[in-house]
């Protein structure tokens, strides 16, 4: 039946048809029912029990005939044979070898509507379902899409499909709806009433079947439900919510009750489209790109003249043009000699450290693929930079070369690695840009990696003479604090691409056609469809013309009959129709290709290929390919190399495969690189992890998932570590792969550290936790078990000191576990301290760390955590064990030659000699921990010891040096974004302001950095904002805000931690206590004796401190002199002020002395030469702000005596 276009349908139908449904109704399951007919004709040979109607359920066979075996079917040489029956593409796909490879999912639009009945008896019934089909066949041709028809139990049903090939349009779902609206009509008048039901979903399209017999079939959800929604109506056309979202706001739709559907567990909303009420949407606005190129042609024409050069970031989204102006400012830079590099990002490497650089420095150090002896031209190269030379093996990060660490970069790991790689590429970019003109490219930045992005901030922010362009689509979840950076570093250099205007887009067409003009009907369709997008325009030309609806002949453009052309409105569509009309091997060829990446090589591709008879043709293909538009040669012989020319190419060639085809291709790439890099699989970890987990093979993946994971966090990729980690833990989570308990400890260990390094501490605290828990015992969960817990590990620690043979060393066979187990509490006691967690909560995991790695034998973790029990034991004021442990931890660290130890030791150093007082000392050991830092390169870990510095300048009263050390400080802290840092560098600035009397910026810091969003378990951030509160306030007169913040840092005091500079910020405060009763008026009046009480009890508590804090007791003598002195008892407050006086002389604190100095002139007894001396002190320090409102000068001479009422 039908016929329209030469095409025709099969369609069963007479008596036997009816009695089969009929039987089928009476069968339950398992059984054999025949009809009377049948019955008839079988009965002499078959037992059988009669059923209602005549019809009669087959019991046995008495003489079964023998089984026929049929002919295997002969090769269709002529298939125009199967032409009327079979549709174009179906047919191409059916008849290829191996034809399961051209199985595809798409996005479809299903069709189905019923003819009543399927009893076709008289002439006129047969003449009026020829006529049905006949239309609907028309109308479906008509809107391009595909027919099948199809005969059940309740009639025939008519079967569309929207979406398959050769025919994908972004609009499927509005050319089923509008063929819908024409079926029904047509039906109509043919007298016929039908019910219609449209769905929209995914669907699998290919080949089902064998050799013998094969169809090429749709499955899917979609079909299921339009069936569903045919069913429940008899006149109407219902549709899914999938459909009505598809077509947007080009069809009107009435919303219906929801329906309870076979199959569906929740109502279905439903949906009934209402004829004629189409609605056309507004043309987007439109702009051009002659603004950008001159703008980056006066950049190019600058630099070449001289100019320092600059950043310029070009965003927009995909298809807009980016990759096209990269390549005409490329162009006009070669043209005028500047030197082009250009960095690709792909999203399949997006998590290898430095992936789209590699280009880049292959090219600076002419390094060929596959080249013999590359590290010859590097060290040519590094020759000419000696203050990096020795950092030369970092460069391997980069160029995947596997270079050998050299003594120096064998100790780098983690942050230091990484902030010294970043160093050394950016001193080669800055060679580079030094030897001449250059422009840097950077290609889809959205897709770089956190290595690679890191590298690039940089280099915008240090890398002069360069102009660098920067081409990237709007930010994602994933760039976006990457991409902030960015932009705040190039200032005003962004450019936001949008769509071409009419004009612009009518010259696209000619330049793409290479035409003088262009008919003005072809503009218009062109403008009508592209808004201006041109990417979409060049898919449209290329698809209009390989439709043959435009050709050029002799330079002239001749359009064929546009009124009737229907092409994709969409990207999407465009480049689906463009793909559907490569014959099958080209398609299949592509899309392997589409697994690989957007760049991939010919050897690849030929070498994965499924089709073993097809691999030689992949040349030939890979070349109509390319002669199509639709990838770029970018490498010649003899490797040749490719890139989709677009990235919206190679998602949409990659989306159109089901899971079934994508698996084994990845699987086939995994397998390849294993084999061709056996020697050297480390560059390939996380590619290859990224290749088996589509494969579905999940223990191949979590084997490259924790050794790319712990590779990230050797090189300081920290977000790839985390990511690589989480995944691995997810996988064994799901139980598809078993995981020993200490494999998934260390992968624990690893989020953990990655974590640490981010900055989250949270997160860090828990995944430590987790993994000590799994490789020794679980932590304390209450107070009173981190006692106990103390109690057990201070009885074992005892136990070392006396029986060290028997327990030093015992469990040397395990040390590798044992040393990641220290680490872990190593952490763990670090980031309790710094949450201001009890004394015993960090007591327990550092002596228990301290048990483990004693017990394991000496390393570089057990020297860190040694150091960190000395620094608990002095603020225990247990002085000689403090010392002992510190020392141990020294000689361990420094004779192993690990720089990252021995730096960690002097730093922790530092805080002991400072809460001693000996300032001297404790800028000595920092200056040391320093020094081996900055030779490692650790940014992040410089950071710490630069913080100690500027505290220790600062506690010293020392303005005059704490200001450089700060701006080293914050440029660090601005660096990494550690918000712990930046509030800290905030509160020292805030301090350093008040000491020039600027209260007005003061103010105004200490504003921003009380809405710093740092973790509420961040102590230390949250003792810096009370000190910077507290003095601020008080030197606003805001008395009730200052001593609020006072009484806050004295709730810490008594509740968690300490660190010498908690213990300061508790004198500052009884300072501001007793200022208020002082100069605080009303405040004073009303809350004198409130004030008294806490200056009273406060002072007690920072005597009870100073057994342990040392440096602050000579203020404690000077606060007491503060309160004696405003009370009117100035006997008793001279004698306060020379014992403190006499303290820090004994302590060789200048500072401390001065101010005692200065506090006896407001009452007398203190001598010209003693003034002078704490005068000359202030002057030295920086500290001048002391001497404001004094009396006092260099030239006094007699004591002056000056009561304050």
């Amino acid at each position: 039946m039908g016929g329209a276009g030469g095409r025709w349908q099969l369609v069963a139908t007479g008596s036997a048809l009816q009695d089969v449904i009929g039987a089928e109704k009476h069968a339950s399951g398992g059984e054999v029912v025949v009809s009377p007919a049948a019955w008839k004709a079988i009965a002499g040979r078959c037992e059988g029990q009669p059923q209602s109607d005549a019809f009669v359920k087959l019991e046995s066979i008495r003489h079964p005939p023998a089984r026929a075996l049929l002919p295997f079917p002969p090769q269709l040489k002529d298939t125009n044979v199967l032409r009327p029956f079979v549709p174009e593409a179906v047919l191409d796909r059916l008849l290829v070898p191996q034809a399961e490879w051209l199985a595809e999912r798409r996005n479809v639009t299903v069709l189905l509507a019923d003819l009543p009945t399927s009893a076709v008896d008289t002439p006129d019934d047969l003449q009026r379902t020829h006529q049905c089909i006949r239309a609907f066949q028309e109308i479906v041709i008509r809107y391009e899409g595909t027919i099948k028809v199809v005969v059940d139990d309740k009639g025939i049903l008519l079967l569309a499909v929207f979406g398959l090939p050769p025919f994908a349009h972004e609009t499927d779902a509005e050319r089923a709806i509008q063929a819908g609206f024409a079926l029904k009509a047509a039906l109509a008048g043919l007298g016929v009433t039908c019910g219609i039901g449209i769905a929209t979903g995914h669907g699998f399209c290919g080949a089902f079947g064998n050799d013998v017999r094969r169809d090429y079939m749709l499955r899917g959800d979609a079909i299921n439900l339009a069936a569903r929604l045919m069913k429940a109506t008899h006149s109407e056309i219902l549709c899914d919510q999938a459909t009505t979202r598809a077509v947007r706001d080009r069809v009107a739709f009435e919303p219906l009750a929801p329906l309870t559907l076979k199959g569906k567990s929740e109502p279905v909303p439903v949906f009934r489209p209402i004829a004629g009420a189409v609605r056309k949407l507004a043309d987007g606005q439109m702009v051009g790109r002659a603004a950008e190129r001159a703008l980056l042609t006066h950049e190019v024409e600058a630099l070449r003249n001289g100019g320092a050069g600059r950043a310029i970031v070009v965003e927009g989204d995909a298809g807009l043009g980016k990759s096209r102006l990269m390549a005409d400012v490329s162009a006009t830079a070669q043209a005028v000699g500047l030197r082009v590099l250009t960095a690709f990002a792909d999203p399949i490497e997006q998590s290898t450290s430095y992936a789209a650089w590699h280009s880049v420095f292959a090219e600076i150090f002419g390094i060929q693929s596959g080249e013999a002896a590359p590290r010859e031209k590097i060290a040519v190269f590094m020759a000419t930079m000696p203050a990096f030379e020795r950092l030369a093996p970092l460069l391997d990060g980069v160029l995947r070369l596997n270079l050998t660490d050299n003594e120096l970069t064998a100790e780098m790991s983690g942050d230091a690695r990484a902030a010294s790689t970043i160093r050394l590429l950016v001193a080669v970019l800055q060679k580079v840009a030094e030897t001449g003109p250059t422009l840097l490219v950077v290609e889809d930045a959205h897709w770089l990696d956190a290595s690679s992005w890191a590298l690039l901030i940089e280099t915008v922010k240090t890398v002069h003479p360069l102009l660098i362009v920067v081409a990237t689509r709007p930010a994602d979840e994933w760039s976006a604090p990457k991409y902030a950076e960015l932009l705040k570093a190039v200032g005003d250099g962004k450019l936001t691409l949008s769509a071409l205007s009419a004009e612009e887009t009518t010259e696209l067409v000619r330049a793409r056609l290479q035409v003088e003009a262009v008919p003005e009907s072809l503009a218009r369709f062109v403008r009508d469809r592209v808004a201006g997008h041109p990417f979409f325009c060049e898919e449209l030309l290329r698809a209009m013309r390989d439709r043959g609806s435009i050709q050029v002949k002799d330079g002239v453009c001749v359009v064929g009959d546009l009124t009737t052309l229907d092409l994709p409105t969409t990207v999407e569509g465009v480049i689906l129709s463009r793909l559907d009309r490569l014959s099958p091997r080209e398609q299949l060829c592509l899309k392997v290709a589409s697994v690989i990446g957007r760049a991939f090589r010919q050897r690849t591709v030929r070498s994965i290929h499924p089709m073993s008879e097809e691999r030689p043709r992949v040349p030939t293909h890979l070349k109509a390919l390319a002669e199509r538009g639709l990838i770029i040669a970018e490498a010649p012989e003899p490797e040749p190399g490719f890139l989709f020319g677009h990235a919206l190419t190679r998602d949409v060639t990659y989306e159109m495969m089901p899971l079934v085809q994508r698996q084994p291709l990845h699987a086939a790439i995994a397998a390849w690189y294993e084999h061709n890099y056996a020697d050297d699989l480390a560059p390939y970890y996380a590619v290859l992890a990224y290749h088996w987990a589509r494969a579905a093979d999940p223990a191949r993946t979590v084997d490259y998932l924790e050794k790319a994971g712990h590779q990230a966090l050797h090189t300081g990729a920290f977000q790839e570590a985390h990511s690589f980690f989480t995944q691995a833990i997810a996988l064994a989570e799901d139980k598809s792969v078993p995981s020993d308990k200490t494999r998934r400890a260390l992968w624990e260990k690893g989020l953990a550290t990655a974590s640490y390094y981010s900055g989250d501490m949270l997160k860090s605290r828990t995944h430590f936790e987790a993994a000590v828990a799994q490789l020794d015992r679980p932590v304390p969960a209450s107070e009173s078990e981190a006692t106990r817990g103390v109690l057990g590990a201070a009885l074992a620690q005892a136990m070392h000191r006396l029986l060290p043979s028997r327990y030093l060393g015992r469990r040397a066979k395990d040390k590798a576990t044992l040393d990641e187990v220290v680490d872990c509490y190593t952490k763990l006691g670090q980031i309790y301290f710094l949450e201001g967690a009890s004394q015993n909560a960090i007591l327990y995991p550092t002596l228990r760390g301290l048990n483990v790695g004693e017990e394991a034998g000496p390393s570089p973790a057990l020297a860190r955590i040694l150091t960190n029990v000395g620094v608990i034991l002095g603020m225990l004021n247990l002085t000689k064990w403090s010392d002992w442990y510190a020392d141990r931890a020294t000689k361990m660290a420094e004779p192993a030659g690990n720089r990252s130890a021995a730096a960690y030791v002097r730093h922790l150093r530092t805080f002991t000699e400072a809460q001693r007082g000996r300032w001297a000392a404790a800028l000595a050991t920092n200056a040391a921990s320093l020094a081996l830092i900055q030779e490692l390169g650790d940014y992040n870990l410089e950071a710490e010891p630069s913080s100690g510095t500027v505290t220790v300048y600062l506690h010293e009263g020392n303005m005059t040096e704490a200001a450089p050390a700060l701006r080293r400080f914050r440029e660090l802290a601005d660096r990494n974004g550690n918000l712990q840092f930046l509030c800290v560098a905030q509160g020292n600035e805030i301090e350093l302001l008040l000491a020039k009397d600027d209260l007005a910026k003061a103010s105004q810091l200490l504003n921003a950095m009380l809405t710093m969003p740092t973790a509420p378990t961040d102590a230390t951030a949250e003792i810096h904002k009370h000190r910077a509160a507290i003095l601020t306030r008080r030197a606003e007169g805001r008395w009730a805000e200052a001593v609020a913040a006072g009484d806050a840092v004295f709730k810490m005091l008594e509740h968690q931690s300490l660190a010498y500079y908690w213990v300061d910020a508790g004198a500052i405060a009884v300072e501001t206590y007793l200022a208020a009763l002082e100069r605080g008026g009303d405040y004073a009046t009303a809350n004198a004796q409130a004030l008294r009480q806490r200056t009273k009890k406060s002072l007690a508590t920072l005597k009870r401190l100073s057994r342990a804090f040392w440096h602050v007791r000579p203020r404690i003598w000077l606060l007491h002199g503060m309160s004696e002195r405003i009370a009117g008892r100035h006997a008793a407050a001279l004698t306060a002020y020379r014992k403190a006086a006499a303290i820090g002389r004994d302590m060789d604190m200048p500072f401390e002395i001065a101010r005692a100095i200065l506090e006896m002139t407001k009452i007398g007894g203190v001598t010209n030469d003693e003034v002078r001396s704490a005068v000359t002190v202030c002057k030295k320090l920086g500290a001048t702000y002391l001497l404001a409102g004094l009396n006092v000068d260099a030239e006094v001479k007699e004591p002056r005596k000056r009561v304050v009422a």
